[in-house]
Protein backbone atom coordinates (compact mmCIF):
# COMPACT_ATOMS: atom_id res chain seq x y z
CA UNK A 1 0.00 0.00 0.00
CA UNK A 2 1.40 3.71 -1.15
CA UNK A 3 -0.24 6.30 0.65
CA UNK A 4 -1.00 9.53 -1.48
CA UNK A 5 -2.90 12.80 -1.65
CA UNK A 6 -6.15 13.16 -3.39
CA UNK A 7 -4.43 14.90 -6.17
CA UNK A 8 -2.16 11.87 -6.83
CA UNK A 9 -5.27 9.28 -7.00
CA UNK A 10 -5.32 7.76 -10.22
CA UNK A 11 -8.37 8.33 -12.28
CA UNK A 12 -10.03 4.84 -13.67
CA UNK A 13 -7.89 4.93 -16.70
CA UNK A 14 -4.52 4.99 -14.77
CA UNK A 15 -4.95 1.63 -12.34
CA UNK A 16 -4.73 -1.77 -13.49
CA UNK A 17 -1.17 -1.03 -15.05
CA UNK A 18 -2.77 0.64 -18.14
CA UNK A 19 -4.48 -2.31 -18.93
CA UNK A 20 -8.45 -1.80 -19.99
CA UNK A 21 -11.02 -1.82 -16.41
CA UNK A 22 -14.20 -3.57 -16.95
CA UNK A 23 -16.71 -0.25 -17.94
CA UNK A 24 -18.47 -1.33 -14.38
CA UNK A 25 -15.36 -1.62 -12.54
CA UNK A 26 -14.51 2.08 -14.35
CA UNK A 27 -17.87 3.52 -13.31
CA UNK A 28 -17.32 2.11 -10.17
CA UNK A 29 -14.02 4.14 -9.81
CA UNK A 30 -14.89 7.57 -11.12
CA UNK A 31 -17.80 6.99 -8.23
CA UNK A 32 -15.09 6.40 -5.18
CA UNK A 33 -12.82 9.62 -6.39
CA UNK A 34 -15.91 11.70 -6.51
CA UNK A 35 -16.96 11.24 -3.20
CA UNK A 36 -13.23 11.17 -2.01
CA UNK A 37 -13.60 14.53 -2.67
CA UNK A 38 -16.56 15.56 -1.05
CA UNK A 39 -14.86 13.45 2.21
CA UNK A 40 -11.59 15.62 2.22
CA UNK A 41 -13.67 18.89 1.71
CA UNK A 42 -15.49 18.17 5.79
CA UNK A 43 -13.29 18.86 8.33
CA UNK A 44 -11.56 16.34 10.89
CA UNK A 45 -14.76 17.17 13.17
CA UNK A 46 -17.33 17.14 10.59
CA UNK A 47 -16.30 13.54 9.53
CA UNK A 48 -16.29 12.32 12.90
CA UNK A 49 -19.50 13.40 13.79
CA UNK A 50 -21.04 12.16 10.27
CA UNK A 51 -19.47 8.93 10.50
CA UNK A 52 -19.74 7.30 14.05
CA UNK A 53 -17.21 4.41 14.48
CA UNK A 54 -18.69 0.86 14.65
CA UNK A 55 -21.56 1.85 12.31
CA UNK A 56 -22.39 1.20 8.75
CA UNK A 57 -22.91 3.81 6.58
CA UNK A 58 -24.29 3.42 3.44
CA UNK A 59 -25.72 5.65 0.77
CA UNK A 60 -26.74 5.01 -3.17
CA UNK A 61 -25.50 7.58 -5.77
CA UNK A 62 -26.98 7.54 -9.05
CA UNK A 63 -24.99 8.01 -12.25
CA UNK A 64 -27.21 7.76 -15.28
CA UNK A 65 -29.63 4.95 -15.17
CA UNK A 66 -27.09 3.15 -12.52
CA UNK A 67 -26.86 2.96 -8.69
CA UNK A 68 -23.94 3.04 -7.11
CA UNK A 69 -23.75 1.91 -3.52
CA UNK A 70 -21.08 3.91 -1.41
CA UNK A 71 -20.22 2.15 1.75
CA UNK A 72 -18.17 4.62 4.55
CA UNK A 73 -16.58 2.83 7.96
CA UNK A 74 -14.55 4.21 10.43
CA UNK A 75 -11.91 2.01 11.42
CA UNK A 76 -9.80 3.67 13.58
CA UNK A 77 -9.88 7.04 15.53
CA UNK A 78 -6.93 8.50 17.71
CA UNK A 79 -6.10 12.26 19.02
CA UNK A 80 -4.93 13.55 16.02
CA UNK A 81 -6.26 11.43 12.59
CA UNK A 82 -9.33 9.52 11.55
CA UNK A 83 -9.26 6.35 9.53
CA UNK A 84 -11.59 5.36 7.05
CA UNK A 85 -12.55 2.73 4.33
CA UNK A 86 -14.77 4.19 1.26
CA UNK A 87 -15.90 1.11 -1.19
CA UNK A 88 -18.21 1.63 -4.00
CA UNK A 89 -20.07 -0.99 -6.09
CA UNK A 90 -23.59 -1.23 -7.95
CA UNK A 91 -24.91 -4.44 -5.87
CA UNK A 92 -24.12 -7.10 -8.96
CA UNK A 93 -22.66 -10.37 -7.92
CA UNK A 94 -20.75 -12.03 -7.78
CA UNK A 95 -18.39 -8.36 -8.70
CA UNK A 96 -19.48 -6.28 -5.92
CA UNK A 97 -17.89 -8.77 -3.40
CA UNK A 98 -14.44 -7.42 -4.87
CA UNK A 99 -16.10 -3.39 -4.78
CA UNK A 100 -13.62 -0.31 -5.95
CA UNK A 101 -12.19 1.04 -2.19
CA UNK A 102 -9.19 3.05 -0.74
CA UNK A 103 -8.58 3.59 2.77
CA UNK A 104 -8.84 7.58 3.38
CA UNK A 105 -6.93 9.17 6.15
CA UNK A 106 -7.88 12.68 7.73
CA UNK A 107 -5.98 14.36 10.38
CA UNK A 108 -6.93 17.10 12.85
CA UNK A 109 -4.62 19.69 10.89
CA UNK A 110 -6.49 18.88 7.72
CA UNK A 111 -4.41 17.02 5.71
CA UNK A 112 -5.74 14.04 3.85
CA UNK A 113 -3.87 10.55 2.43
CA UNK A 114 -5.85 7.59 0.84
CA UNK A 115 -4.11 4.49 -0.22
CA UNK A 116 -5.44 1.96 -2.58
CA UNK A 117 -6.67 -1.29 -0.98
CA UNK A 118 -5.55 -4.48 -3.00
Amino acid sequence: MSAKSLAEFPVASQVNGGKSMSGYREEWRETLREELIKLDQLTFEQLISRFAPDEHHGYDVVKGERVHQVEIQLMELDSGSAHFIVSVDDGRLPESRRPASCGFVKSKDGKSLIYEMR
